[in-house]
Formats: C-alpha cells, structure tokens, sequence
C-alpha cells in the first residue's frame, strides 16, 4: 500500500525535486477499488497499463527526442513486478530499482513463508479470511484492535490508521491474501535468462537477512545483475524487509 511510503518517497524527492514520482499501490489494496481481487500477472497487467498511460501522456508525449527518462521502483513482490513491467516495455521504461526484492522462491526464505504458502494455497482462503476480520471488526473496539496491533509490531503512528483501515478491512483482506496465493504459486523459479538481458538497467538493494528472501535467492539474483553490468548491494543500515514501516531517510539516500 502506497500510504506506506509516504516519507520515503517525500525523501526521494526532497533529494531530486526535479525528478517527478508518482506512487501507486496494488490495485484493490487500497482506494483504487475493483471487482474482483487481482492475480498476480492482472496486478502485472495493471502496472504496464499505467506505464503506457504515463509514456502516452505529457510529458513523455511532446518530446520526439530525449524524453524524459521513465524509471520503475519496485518493493519485495513489486520488485518482481517491476522487471515484469520491463521485460514487457523494454522500450518505455529506462530502469528499475529492486527494494528487498523477492523475485524467487518467495516461500523458502523461512518458517512464516513455508506456513503462508500452504494457508494461502486452500480453496476460498481469501472469503474466510475477510470473514474472520469481518467477526473482529464486530466484536472488538478499533481502539483494542489498535493495541494488538501496536504489540505485534511497532508501527508507528502515521502506519497505525493505515495498517487500522486496511488490515481490518474484510474487502482488503481478501485481496491481499487472493494476491499471495499468487505469489507464492508463482514466483519459485528465478527467470534468469529476463534478469540477465536486462542486468544493465536493474539495480537491486538487499537487506543482510530476509525471511522472504533465502540467502541462496538473493546470491543468485546479485551474481547474475553483478555479471552482467547491472548494479546491487546489500544493505549496511540493518534495515528490515518491511523497511517502509520505520525510518526511511537512510534507505532513500
């Protein structure tokens, strides 16, 4: 969810405020409201709408020559939809910048993963999922609601009524876990031959441990980006997965 990232990308832009940045979050996830919760290749599917939307449109549309140069920033599975997104309008988006990316066996970096790909893989998950928070919503207080919250995670203040409105709504609930069972069906095998045609416009940022990411994912993806003229690191800040829920200032620098 994009309401997530607001200080990081206020950060990016307080860094470059020439540079244009439009934020967008998962479609259904947050007010951009659909149907139906999205798949995987449909959220995929979103996204390169969105970018021929933004190449067809002023700016990108009155230059012939030097157009502005299109870059897409994608967090853990954003990541992956971002060289998605490349792979697909190679000749419309410059670069991709991969935040903690989970581009393979997203289920086998830890326990939590293992335990979320079977829950995820059960027929009509999602509906009982959105029921359980539909029954918590009825029987318990936003308030009380808030300090489970808060003692499961710190999450600060501006993420507390985020985290409040979309977690314990039955509509975005369902969502995200129709969109995980996705995922983790989905994203298993790396598809090196598209990481290394394009290594040369991916730069990719890993934390140091990852439980979306198993050590032998993230050295796979840096060796073959490393190779072949891209760029990535590991992260020296000891910043977690779920960065965004903390200071950001440091990850944007």
């Amino acid at each position: 969810m994009i309401s997530y990232y607001d200080e990081f990308l206020t950060a990016l832009h307080d860094d470059s405020p020439s540079t244009t940045i439009l934020g967008v979050s998962l479609a259904g996830h947050e007010d951009f409201e659909v149907s139906n919760p999205l798949s995987l290749q449909e959220q995929i599917e979103n996204k390169i709408r969105i970018v021929d939307t933004i190449v067809s449109s002023a700016p990108f549309s009155s230059f012939t020559e030097d157009r502005p140069r299109l870059v897409v920033m994608g967090h853990s599975v954003g990541a992956y939809m971002a060289l998605q997104v490349l792979q697909k309008r190679p000749h419309n988006v410059d670069r991709i910048f991969l935040l903690f990316p989970t581009l393979s066996h997203i289920s086998q970096g830890s326990n939590l993963g293992r335990f979320s790909s079977v829950v995820t893989s059960f027929p009509g998950g999602a509906e009982v999922a959105a029921l359980f928070v539909f029954i918590m919503r009825f029987l318990l207080p936003i308030p009380l609601l808030a300090l489970f919250v808060r003692f499961a995670h710190a999450v600060p203040g501006p993420h507390l009524s985020t985290t409040l409105a979309k977690f314990f709504n039955p509509a975005s609930v369902q969502s995200f876990v129709h969109l995980a069972k996705y995922e983790f069906k989905e994203i298993r095998d790396l598809d090196a031959d598209t990481l290394t045609k394009y290594a040369k416009r991916v730069t990719a940022y890993y934390a140091l441990n990852d439980r979306w990411v198993p050590k032998f994912a993230r050295e796979q993806v840096m060796r073959i980006i490393n190779q072949n003229g891209g760029e990535s690191f590991i992260c020296n800040e000891g910043l977690p997965h779920a960065f965004s829920l903390g200071p950001t200032y440091c990850c944007a620098r």
